[in-house]
């Protein structure tokens, strides 16, 4: 099975809708928007590596308080997105 890149417009779902949406909810709708199967994990890996932390619990939507960054004026949220800092790989 050939892993697809994520687009754009994929990412952009995520982090407009990590404070309000469960993983699944989000990959639900992904895979309906591009009519391919995007798996819980995929979503929650794609989200980590964008550096969206959710707080801990099963079911909870609310993101942790943390580094917050401003979005673009044209996606301002009720929410806060967090992004946390990556330690670069080798």
């Amino acid at each position: 099975m050939a892993y697809q890149r994520w687009t754009q417009a994929e990412r952009d779902f995520i982090r407009r809708n990590a404070g309000t949406m469960v993983d699944k909810q989000i990959a639900a709708e992904l895979s309906r928007m591009v009519g391919r199967p995007i798996s819980i994990h995929a979503v929650r890996r794609q989200r980590h590596r964008m550096g969206i932390m959710k707080q801990s619990g099963r079911g909870i939507c609310k993101l942790r308080k943390e580094n917050n960054i401003p979005l673009p004026q044209s996606e301002q949220l009720e929410h806060e997105v967090v992004v946390v800092p990556m330690i670069q790989g080798t």
